[in-house]
């Protein structure tokens, strides 16, 4: 999408970028946000790899994976 979105920056499309972000089904917005006037999708930081990683080795999930004979 975020290609797309790239490339019809570039062009007078404000409606049909507007269009795509109102047709986009809702369960997308539970994991995205649309950014600087409809111009590129963003992941919600909550579901960035390097967050959910972070989240892992606090959590103390990794450890289990890593250091079995402890579990």
């Amino acid at each position: 999408m975020n290609s797309y979105l790239g490339m019809m920056i570039h062009y007078r499309t404000y409606k049909i970028r507007r269009k795509v972000y109102e047709n986009t089904n809702s369960t997308w917005w539970q994991y995205v946000y649309m950014a600087n006037d409809y111009k590129k999708f963003v992941i919600k930081k909550q579901y960035r790899p390097l967050e959910m990683g972070k989240k892992k080795v606090k959590s103390g999930e990794y450890k289990k994976i890593l250091m079995p004979e402890l579990y």
